[in-house]
C-alpha cells in the first residue's frame, strides 16, 4: 500500500532477523528494502537520521525499548504498535497503531509521509521529551529523589558532597535501590538488542556518560 502511493519509498531494516524468509514473503517489493543486519552504534544512528519515519511494528514483549528513545533523540517521527509501555514512553509524540495489523501500519505511514508538517511536529515533540524525560539530568534527578540525606547520627565521615544537580540537602546518603528481580531486572531487559528495527526513507545518539550504581 505504501509503495503504491510512494513508488520511490525505501525501507531500511536494521538488526537480527531471517532475511531469506522476509525476502521470500515480500516478493517483488524486495527492491524497496535494504537489509543492514547487525550494525555498530554509529551506523545505527546514521540510519535513523536518514529516515523520514521510524517504524516499530512490535508484536509484544516490549518493556522499555531503548531503540525508541534513540529514535526520539534522533528527531524522527515514530509509528509504533500500541502497547502500554510504548504509549507511556512516547507520551503523545508518536503515532500508535494496532499491533499485528499491516493495514493500520500502512495507513499511518502513508499519513506521515504525506504530511511533512505533522511529521516535523511529532519529531520535535519526541526530541524535547527525550531531553526532559530520558536525558541524564532527568534520570539522575529521579534517582537522587530516592536518596534522602543521612541524619547527623548516621553520617559517614567519608561521605562527600551532594552529586551535582541533586536535590537540596542530599549528600550521598543511603539510596533505596530496587530489590533484585524487580526494577533492576526490567532495566537490564530493556537493554537487550532489538530483533528488528524498520525505518522508512522517502526520496543523535543518547549520551554514554556512566551512571553510578549501588555500592556493594
Amino acid at each position: 500500500a505504501v509503495v503504491r502511493r510512494f513508488p520511490d519509498v525505501q525501507l531500511l531494516i536494521v538488526g537480527r532477523g531471517d532475511e531469506d524468509q522476509l525476502r521470500a514473503q515480500v516478493g517483488e517489493l524486495v527492491e524497496h528494502i535494504h537489509f543492514l543486519g547487525q550494525v555498530d552504534d554509529a551506523t545505527k544512528a546514521s540510519a535513523m537520521r536518514s529516515a523520514d519515519v521510524y517504524c516499530a511494528p512490535n508484536t509484544g514483549g516490549e518493556s522499555f525499548g531503548i531503540v525508541l528513545v534513540e529514535a526520539m533523540a534522533a528527531g524522527r517521527p515514530i509509528v509504533a504498535s500500541r502497547f502500554d509501555p510504548i504509549e507511556v514512553m512516547l507520551g503523545g509524540t508518536g503515532v500508535l497503531v494496532e499491533a499485528g495489523s499491516p493495514a493500520a501500519l500502512a495507513r499511518a505511514l502513508d499519513d506521515l509521509l504525506d504530511a511533512p508538517a505533522l511529521a516535523a511536529q511529532l519529531a520535535a515533540g519526541a526530541r524535547r521529551r527525550t531531553v526532559s524525560r530520558f536525558g541524564w539530568d532527568a534520570v539522575v534527578a529521579r534517582i537522587l529523589a530516592h536518596c534522602p540525606p543521612p541524619s547527623r547520627s548516621s553520617a559517614h565521615p567519608d561521605e562527600g558532597p551532594a552529586p551535582r544537580g541533586g536535590p537540596p540537602g542530599a549528600r550521598g546518603g543511603p539510596c533505596h535501590w530496587p530489590a533484585p528481580g524487580t526494577a533492576s531486572r526490567r532495566a537490564s531487559a530493556s537493554l537487550s538488542p532489538p530483533t528488528m528495527q524498520a525505518q522508512l526513507r522517502h526520496s543523535s545518539k543518547l549520551p554514554t556518560t556512566p551512571c553510578p550504581g549501588p555500592s556493594s
